[in-house]
């Protein structure tokens, strides 16, 4: 029973120490005041993030891992977020309606936005009771992460011996390390080795993204609209409640969580901009996040890979235009420098690293290949668009509402804020086709057994351009503490 005390203390501590980074970053004397459930969000998302990434680099400069790094964590969290906490929780008493012009609140927004965050409450108790009732059984989340974790709870170290031999019998062992780090954190909490209490980090991220999507957007639409969007994401069921989606302890589900705050933050400045606001700090968020998906999975690198190829064209596009090249280009700085600095230090240690199961697509990626694979793209097509498209009982129907909503709105859709979306689910899917090409694999094997946790991947991003499509044209004036924050 003390262990648990200390474990739920701990995750606390965690949690309100993403608080006070997310709130480190996002307060800005020139910019509007993030939401509470924006901070919450990005608190859940950043606390179970950042501190890896922190156990990450005192480990890569020779500091042993275990209670004392992690406890340190969650004392910052406890002074500094527990004070920005209460201050918040005061002023969030005095609100306001989202728009001033109004003389009375909307009764059916307000009824609405009730309604979404009790269902989505509901949502995040039932997956956090749901993760409880069984220990990590699914061969990648023992095989790859759990695994790992367990070693760095008894080695105390991310140089350990035996994560270097390469007969040591792992899966993938150049995987990169947020979970084994962020199930060691919960470890150390514990004492022992527990892999049922270590998926909690799990709702965390599931949480986080659904709270974050409601706080950014609550910014450009009415709370209840915007409450509605994150019980849209909220409710995909490829991430929820299907087994590997949150409820396991693989690492899809936070690349969607990760990669899905990166894009919300990115189009959050890129509409800031279009206003002629020069503001960094979402670019700010949206690198962090797009470093952390990099840390948690190989695919992250490819999407960060495509999100600076995309502020990279944004850039060009905006030459002509000074005063727009220059904002464009600051927030391509802001979001390039958080993400390297999050994955170079990853990227060094990682050549140390064996490689057993590894694809080495980079290697493979030659012309000749790529020629001699074009027929793989006759069976991968089909099939991709099937999945997406006609399995939309089983995964979702987010396909489909991206479809939707450049129907409706096709004009709206080429702003270059939701081009963003557009070209990362374009490329994402492209470079999935590409894998396919490249991969000493079985086709139907590779393809077929994981473009369904690939496509959860991105979700998020089909989810956020059919409710961003539906803003405002004209947000409103923030001028006091928005409904959202009560």
């Amino acid at each position: 029973m003390m262990s648990l005390l200390i474990l739920l203390v701990g995750l606390i501590g965690q949690w309100l120490f993403g608080l006070l980074m997310a709130s480190c970053v996002l307060r800005r004397k020139d910019q509007p005041e993030p939401t509470l459930s924006e901070l919450a969000g990005l608190g859940f998302a950043w606390g179970v993030g950042i501190p890896a990434w922190l156990l990450f680099v005192c480990s890569f400069c020779g500091m042993p891992l275990g209670l004392l790094p992690s406890a340190l964590i969650a004392g910052i969290g406890y002074i500094g977020g527990g004070l920005l906490l209460r201050s918040r929780w005061r002023c969030s008493r005095v609100a306001q309606p989202y728009d001033v012009g109004q003389a009375s609140i909307d009764r059916n927004d307000v009824a609405l936005c009730r309604a979404c965050q009790i269902l989505i409450a509901c949502l995040m108790i039932s997956t956090s009771l749901q993760v409880l009732q069984t220990p990590q059984k699914l061969w990648d989340e023992r095989a790859i992460f759990a695994l790992k974790a367990k070693v760095l709870f008894e080695e105390h170290s991310i140089r350990s011996p035996i994560l270097l031999d390469p007969d040591f019998v792992q899966y993938h062992p150049r995987y990169p390390l947020l979970l084994p780090l962020a199930e060691q954190n919960i470890y150390a909490f514990l004492g022992q080795v527990d892999d049922r209490w270590s998926k909690l980090i799990f709702p965390a991220l599931y949480c986080g993204l659904a709270l974050s999507t409601s706080g950014v957007l609550s910014r450009t639409m009415s709370p209840g609209r915007a409450w509605l969007a994150a019980l849209l994401m909220a409710t995909v069921p490829v991430m929820l409640p299907y087994e590997y989606g949150f409820l396991c302890g693989q690492a899809d589900a936070p690349v969607a969580c990760f990669h899905g705050l990166s894009m919300l933050y990115l189009w959050d400045g890129l509409q800031r901009l279009r206003r002629g606001e020069a503001h960094a700090a979402p670019f700010l968020v949206a690198g962090i996040c797009g470093g952390l998906t990099a840390f948690t999975k190989d695919e992250g690198i490819a999407y960060l890979m495509i999100q600076v190829a995309i502020m990279g064209l944004f850039t060009i596009c905006a030459i002509r235009r000074m005063p727009d090249l220059r904002r464009v280009l600051t927030g391509s700085v802001a979001y390039v420098v958080p993400a390297a600095i999050a994955i170079v230090p990853w990227m060094i240690h990682r050549r140390s690293l064996p490689t057993t199961t590894e694809m080495n697509y980079f290697e493979r990626m030659t012309l000749s290949l790529f020629v001699s694979r074009l027929e793989t793209l006759l069976w991968s097509v089909p099939h991709l668009f099937h999945r997406m498209f006609w399995e939309w009982r089983e995964w979702g129907l987010q396909w489909w509402m991206m479809v939707a909503a450049f129907a409706i709105r096709p004009q709206r859709s080429l702003q270059r804020s939701q081009l963003l979306f557009l070209f990362d689910v374009t490329a994402a899917l492209m470079s999935l086709l590409v894998a396919g090409m490249l991969a000493p694999a079985q086709l139907d094997e590779h393809i077929g057994g994981s473009s369904h946790r690939f496509l959860m991947q991105i979700a998020p991003v089909t989810v956020l351009f059919a409710a961003t499509l539906f803003t405002r044209a004209n947000p409103p004036i923030e001028t006091g503490v928005s409904m959202t924050q009560k």
